[in-house]
């Protein structure tokens, strides 16, 4: 009888302490939690004020102007963040900022991923496509860009933002990539590789547009093209 009462203790203080334990890591969660969103809180505050800092004082610029330092920036893109977060777009007003100093622009091309992730934005990220877009063209001038964008395929992003067949784009960001394109065709070490890879997806008379620009007159050609298409 002792025992059986005994047992009925002991299994009362192994659920109390289980309860216990529940609780406790149900408040870990939740600091956890709490935490993360200081975290992100105090990322925002940061990068906020790195790009006012940068605006008044744009030879700070020399302070990230290495791979290495830049690459924190290239990761924010990666973090777990909500949608309703605006971490990517203050990295790119940052990035923005970053590609007036030449030093940082040769930096941010030496890396092909960081270029790579700038164009992937273009399909990915509705709400980071006008800065990446800006960022994009501030760089469309170097020959990197032009590679990437030819060599992996990537120029089927812009292709999506210029002639989008779901999404409705404002016209902006349609004319941004239109603008986009002229440059990095015009390239001249790689530009003709864009144009060939262009070429796969556009008729021949389209892609001379194109290259000759300006980026009014590849928007009419596009627009009466589609017009003939549908």
């Amino acid at each position: 009888m002792d025992t059986h009462v005994n047992s009925d203790v002991s299994t009362d203080g192994s659920a109390e302490q289980h309860s216990s334990d529940d609780s406790s890591a149900s408040l870990d969660g939740k600091s956890l939690e709490r935490e993360d969103l200081e975290l992100v809180k105090n990322l925002q505050y940061g990068l906020l004020s790195l790009q006012h800092l940068l605006t008044k004082n744009p030879n700070l610029a020399s302070v990230v102007s290495t791979k290495e330092k830049l690459l924190p920036l290239f990761e924010c893109f990666f973090l777990p963040v909500s949608s309703s977060s605006n971490i990517r777009q203050l990295c790119l007003l940052v990035l923005s900022r970053l590609t007036t100093y030449a030093p940082c622009v040769e930096a941010m091309v030496a890396d092909s991923s960081g270029l790579l992730i700038l164009l992937q934005l273009l399909h990915s990220s509705p709400s980071c496509r006008e800065g990446a877009l800006h960022v994009l063209y501030a760089l469309a001038s170097t020959s990197e860009l032009a590679w990437a964008a030819a060599k992996h395929g990537r120029v089927v992003f812009i292709l999506e933002v210029l002639l989008p067949i779901q999404e409705e784009i404002p016209l902006q960001q349609r004319a941004a990539s239109t603008l986009l394109l002229v440059k990095l065709v015009g390239q001249t070490m790689h530009g003709p590789r864009v144009a060939i890879t262009l070429a796969r997806f556009l008729p021949d008379g389209l892609v001379s547009v194109i290259r000759d620009g300006p980026g009014e007159a590849v928007v009419i050609a596009l627009e009466q093209t589609t017009k003939l298409l549908n």
